[in-house]
């Protein structure tokens, strides 16, 4: 390449078929000369059903008449599909205003990311089947992962994550029902535009991959509601084990059997509230008691009163608590 000339792939170009530009795009399209467009600081070119997009600047010419000479430099045109991919799992510093248009999300405000994954063998891929069963908004855009996940974006500004919740249980209720499948749903947060719908992405992500390694019961989990597992799983391995062994010490064993995990998990989520509880668990309230004094013998902590609670359910939420591989559920 001689000094005069443009390296092609140093420019940030889309290159996608025809049918994906918006109908705005296609309507300027039609009758220009060479099929060229400049408009909004963006040149299309089309050639054979493809469409070049890149910036407006003076070294585009050079670009433009290498891509239409020869189309060997250029990446082949990428599936809607495939660009809603990158721009999901590419920093947002890193998306480039072509792959925003390319994408169709310019204007698509305030979306929230709703993760789904499927951890049931399928004849067909999981996005068909979602497609199948969920009815879906006209708005929203469904983007199959993989062969086990898919993304569903959801747009409306006034959508709270309860909103996005209850649409998570409603599809995974038809899914298990209709479907034979086994779902859990990830969701991140509202964001203020598309530029930041990988960051939407990466939340319902690390929501599934907290409720992963922490157990959780459920089928739905939000980013937001994950606060107090963020935090424990940024302590160093070696610090919680230490908190544990210092504050637990020989209780191990007692708290880890499945009676007394069931027995705290129920207390714990009735609030300590003790007769309910012992409902819950179908035990007289006096055994729930002793079960109780049982536990602060062993470590010092009495479940009854609030703060010695929260310092047991951290301590039980910490990564390195010596059942977190066996447990079905954790706290």
């Amino acid at each position: 390449m001689g000094s005069d000339e443009v390296d092609p792939l140093s420019f940030q170009i889309t290159v996608v078929p025809l049918n994906q530009l918006s109908d705005e795009i296609k309507e300027l399209l039609q009758g220009r000369p060479g099929g060229l467009l400049k408009v909004q600081g963006r040149i299309y070119v089309i050639r054979d059903q493809r469409c070049l997009i890149l910036p407006d600047r003076p070294e585009a010419d050079m670009v433009i008449s290498t891509f239409l000479k020869s189309e060997s430099v250029f990446p082949p045109a990428r599936s809607r599909d495939e660009i809603l991919r990158n721009l999901l799992e590419t920093p947002m510093d890193q998306i480039s205003e072509e792959e925003l248009a390319a994408s169709g999300l310019r204007h698509f405000h305030h979306p929230i990311v709703l993760l789904f994954r499927s951890d049931s063998r399928m004849d067909s891929s999981f996005g068909h089947l979602f497609e199948a069963y969920v009815p879906l908004d006209e708005e929203d855009i469904l983007v199959p992962m993989n062969e086990c996940s898919i993304v569903v974006i959801k747009k409306n500004p006034l959508l709270s994550p309860d909103d996005a919740e209850e649409f998570a249980q409603a599809a995974i209720e038809t899914l298990e029902v209709d479907g034979g499948l086994t779902v859990c749903c990830g969701i991140g947060e509202c964001k203020s535009d598309s530029l930041e719908l990988g960051r939407s992405y990466q939340e319902a992500l690390a929501a599934l991959r907290t409720a992963d390694l922490y157990h959780l019961s459920g089928s739905v989990f939000k980013f937001r509601d994950l606060v107090l597992e963020r935090i424990l799983l940024s302590i160093p391995r070696e610090k919680a084990q230490a908190i544990l062994k210092e504050i637990l010490n020989g209780a191990f064993s007692m708290l880890a059997s499945q009676e007394m995990m069931e027995t705290i998990k129920v207390y714990f989520d009735q609030d300590l509230n003790l007769s309910t509880a012992a409902r819950q668990l179908y035990i007289h309230r006096n055994t729930l008691l002793y079960r109780l004094e049982k536990i602060r013998k062993a470590t010092g902590l009495d479940l009854r009163r609030f703060k010695d609670a929260v310092v047991l359910k951290i301590l039980l939420s910490l990564p390195s608590f010596p059942e977190e591989g066996n447990r079905k559920e954790r706290l």
